[in-house]
């Protein structure tokens, strides 16, 4: 790989390492409001009452998804970068980064963290009802 391609490589790397978690953290800053539509059904005749246990537990259960499918996002990008490089990097013969089995088992648990969470996020209402159930 000559210099140009490097330096061109490299500024790539570094925008889309940047503005990947920008537009995932862009992507969960309007999210809630979207959701919270969808779980609160706020009228506006109605006198405001407090609100109930399952509604709260969905919104920390919401809070929860969120927080952790961020992180995991923000891992996944990580790691995806790496593989990228290294089958750019096996093209000239070369190893970039080497992946050990711990590093594999990280990608696991990044790719488990992120369908859970998903999971959380998109059942978040319904998990709440069950722990709720649970607990009486």
């Amino acid at each position: 790989m000559n210099a140009e391609e490097t330096a061109t490589l490299a500024r790539v790397i570094a925008y889309a390492s940047s503005l990947i978690p920008f537009f995932i953290a862009m992507l969960l800053w309007f999210f809630p409001m979207t959701v919270s539509r969808s779980i609160l059904k706020p009228d506006l005749d109605k006198v405001i009452e407090p609100v109930s246990p399952g509604n709260t537990l969905t919104v920390i259960l919401l809070a929860m998804g969120l927080y952790f499918f961020y992180n995991a996002a923000v891992d996944a990008s990580h790691w995806l970068t790496i593989l990228f490089m290294n089958a750019r990097s096996a093209q000239y013969a070369q190893d970039f980064f080497h992946i050990s089995p711990e590093h594999k088992a990280q990608m696991v648990a990044i790719a488990l963290e992120l369908i859970l969470s998903t999971v959380l996020i998109l059942k978040a209402k319904t998990v709440s009802q069950k722990m709720l159930k649970l607990a009486r």
